[in-house]
């Protein structure tokens, strides 16, 4: 017995790809409501599952602390390049384990990326 092929037109095509991406991107806005998060916690911070098991980030007590300090020397004046330097020689390292460059050093420190949804802001 010989299946025959299904046709598929674009439109059905479209409409099913539509609706998938509808419903994910409505379950991300409900675990948003819910207060969790759905990304890698950025430098300073570790993903974990709060008491209700929904993912959220805490301050990581290894990084937090660096991120913190490296905040303090830009706000005194330093180059983003110095703090690099400092902070690869106290052994801060990306999550991947690499040296933090410039831009992730940037990203890391920058009060308006700091005080994002569902991360503690380090400005207190």
């Amino acid at each position: 017995m010989k299946h025959e092929p299904i046709e598929h037109s674009e439109e059905r095509i479209r409409t099913y790809y539509q609706t998938l991406s509808a419903m994910g991107k409505e379950a991300m806005r409900e675990k948003e409501a819910a207060g969790e998060t759905m990304h890698l916690a950025r430098l300073g911070f570790r993903n974990v599952k709060d008491a209700y098991g929904r993912s959220t980030v805490e301050p990581d007590p290894e990084t937090y602390p660096l991120v913190m300090e490296a905040k303090r020397m830009r706000e005194e004046g330093y180059s983003i390049r110095k703090i690099c330097k400092v902070m690869e020689e106290k052994g801060l390292r990306s999550k991947r384990g690499n040296v933090i460059n410039a831009m992730g050093m940037w990203r890391a420190i920058n009060p308006e990326r700091a005080t994002a949804a569902n991360y503690p802001s380090p400005l207190s």
